[in-house]
């Protein structure tokens, strides 16, 4: 505390004309300093009972707050939010296109399935503009994991054929040199025998 009440002190002074300011009028003026300038955002699902519980715990939300109700986006809205987002996964662009289309007529069929869920039953479910970005997240993740497990096989598999022709080219060069080895061991056989042959006579 002691340290905010140093950093304002300054402007506290000039504030109060120049005069001698105590802790008190400094960390009133910081109060009000901080009341004037400091705005916060606070973003909360309206999906489960944790909104309704949070509302009642802080009932200051409502009345000291201004809230905004974000209505589901367009179509065209929808198309360009799953685009951005699979702009960072290596696709070829027609199943990117695909998957645009896919993800917009899930989007839309939900809501259109939850507005009939709420017309029969009379529960209402949410189907927000999160629940799409959380279904193209996991659509993004997913892509990106196999393209990279796939990518780790390849490698193994590159590596493994990389070994395979390696210890191919060694087998050929082994089969060279017992080839040239081949006169100089029967030679060699020709001399053990007549060496034996020496041995045994004496």
């Amino acid at each position: 505390m002691q340290e905010i009440i140093e950093m304002v002190r300054k402007a506290a002074s000039a504030d109060s004309g120049g005069k001698e300011v105590s802790p008190l009028i400094v960390l009133n003026f910081f109060i009000g300093r901080c009341k004037q300038n400091l705005h916060i955002c606070i973003c909360f699902s309206p999906i489960g009972s944790a909104f309704r519980s949070r509302l009642r715990l802080f009932p200051s939300l409502v009345t000291c707050c201004t809230i905004d109700w974000y209505e589901g986006w367009p179509e065209n809205a929808l198309e360009m939010v799953a685009k951005s987002y699979l702009e960072r996964v290596n696709l070829n662009d027609q199943v990117k296109v695909s998957a645009v289309t896919a993800f917009k007529h899930f989007h839309i069929t939900a809501s259109q399935t939850s507005d009939k869920f709420y017309a029969e039953t009379g529960r209402k479910t949410y189907i927000t503009s999160a629940s799409y970005l959380d279904l193209i997240r996991s659509y993004t993740e997913f892509v990106n994991t196999k393209l990279n497990e796939t990518m780790a096989a390849k490698m193994r598999y590159i590596g493994g054929l990389e070994k395979l022709d390696f210890a191919a080219s060694q087998v050929g060069i082994m089969q060279i040199d017992l080839e040239d080895l081949q006169p100089k061991l029967k030679v060699a056989a020709i001399e053990t025998l007549e060496m034996m042959e020496v041995i045994e006579k004496e």
